[in-house]
């Protein structure tokens, strides 16, 4: 079995919890590491640059997971869509989504994350949690 053309397992995707790493895998990670990856081939001074958006609560209802377009939140600083849910909008929080702000912030003025490019030989990237 194949999803995006990366072979899986059938035995690897049972479960929901099996299936839902097996989508964020096949169609977010390996798909924008492979887009990485060909941009830097093509050009081998090119800056890029990763991030990956992991927060979640595994005792929420709502945010068990990180999941498409939670993110979106972060970014543009809407807790309240949080709130809404009964979710406590907490300091860390806060912080977490001042900290995307001010990455976004910064690569909007300098063209520069705060972190090391993205390189083949070097696969660094952010994780936000």
């Amino acid at each position: 079995m194949e999803l995006n053309d990366i072979p899986l397992k059938y035995e690897d995707v049972q479960t929901a919890k099996q299936q839902s790493l097996a989508i964020t895998h096949c169609y977010f990670k390996q798909p924008m590491k492979q887009f990485l990856q060909q941009l830097n081939i093509q050009d081998s001074n090119a800056q890029l640059w990763l991030a990956e958006f992991a927060w979640h609560d595994t005792s929420s209802a709502h945010y068990r997971s990180a999941y498409h377009i939670l993110d979106m939140v972060f970014w543009f600083g809407n807790l309240q869509i949080l709130a809404a849910h009964q979710y406590p909008t907490t300091a860390h929080l806060k912080f977490l989504s001042r900290q995307m702000q001010n990455d976004l912030a910064n690569f909007a003025k300098s063209g520069k994350m705060p972190w090391p490019m993205y390189h083949n030989e070097r696969r660094y990237y952010r994780t936000y949690q």
